[in-house]
């Protein structure tokens, strides 16, 4: 079986380079990792947003850029966890003490999972280690490996 190839590989770069275009230098999810700009989005739609780590209303400032679905899922977990005011015009504004409240369980939250990301992050470096001893054993005596 052959492999498929691009119709038309020059409006594929052209896409892709609008894209990349688009994005901060080296820009990539804060979970996920995702930098592949076919990856990010397959809409007209930013390939990153940015994610209230706090919570909007108690620092509308401090954002992370994470991929679309990853900050779909960040913002769930925020509201699930009641890290979020309820929505609502007639709601009752919180308190000082229940913003921060809410602030730090968004926050823990997101720590939460970046915790995991980076233990994944982790594994996968120390499986190259170990590979890289069974292909190439003298790869830790290189100056750079040190």
């Amino acid at each position: 079986m052959s492999a498929l190839t691009e119709p038309d590989p020059i409006g594929a770069d052209r896409r892709r380079a609008r894209r990349t275009a688009r994005l901060p230098a080296g820009a990539v999810c804060q979970l996920c990792g995702i930098a592949n700009v076919d990856m990010l989005t397959p809409a007209r739609v930013p390939l990153l947003e940015e994610h209230h780590v706090l919570g909007r209303v108690a620092a509308p400032d401090t954002t992370v850029p994470l991929c679309r679905n990853c900050h779909a899922v960040a913002t769930g977990a925020q509201h699930d966890h009641d890290a979020l005011p309820p929505p609502g015009r007639y709601r009752t504004p919180d308190t000082v003490l229940e913003r921060i409240a809410r602030a730090l369980r968004s926050l823990a939250l997101f720590v939460h999972e970046l915790a995991h990301t980076l233990t994944s992050y982790s594994d996968h470096l120390a499986d190259v280690a170990a590979a890289l001893d069974v292909a190439l054993p003298q790869w830790r005596t290189q100056e750079w490996a040190t």
